[in-house]
């Protein structure tokens, strides 16, 4: 028998999964411009890679595997279809984090733009938009499944069983 969801879950779900699909999104719009010549998300971490630009390996290692995000949200949100509610949400919390957290300083850096490359902030700001949204359903799918958990256990007469 399949288990009913509360209207809260449902919509704190269906939060997650929208902000993912627009973070994904984000990342394939313009992140930086270069003359005439805008790149997204993937091209500039390619070219960055590619150039050596930096020296720090786990900022390599992050420019290599930026390229997996939206495999990565799509696994959230397959998990999310598959009534894996909890592991959805625990999933999409680092993967917001760390993805929220470059498209912010892409946008911190676009003040300084001074040179030959400048941010476009039209794909950043799209992608921190969509991991606030994932973020902010994630932990309401969190913290609606914590409240049940804790009325159950006071039907009962058992704190937490």
């Amino acid at each position: 028998m399949a288990r009913r969801l509360s209207m809260p879950v449902r919509v704190f779900a269906g939060t997650c999964v929208a902000g993912l699909a627009v973070a994904s999104v984000g990342t394939f719009l313009p992140w930086f411009s270069s003359g005439g010549i805008e790149r997204d998300s993937y091209q500039a971490a390619a070219l960055a890679d590619s150039l050596a630009l930096v020296n720090n390996p786990l900022v390599g290692l992050l420019l290599r595997g930026w390229v997996g995000v939206p495999l990565l949200s799509a696994v959230c949100v397959g998990l999310f279809a598959l009534g894996f509610l909890r592991v959805a949400a625990l999933t999409t919390l680092p993967l917001a984090a760390l993805v929220g957290t470059v498209s912010v300083l892409t946008i911190v850096q676009a003040a300084d733009a001074a040179g030959q490359v400048s941010v476009t902030t039209t794909g950043p700001a799209t992608t921190t938009t969509g991991m606030t949204t994932a973020t902010l359903g994630a932990l309401g799918v969190l913290v609606s499944y914590w409240g049940r958990r804790d009325r159950r256990g006071a039907e009962t007469g058992r704190a937490g069983v």
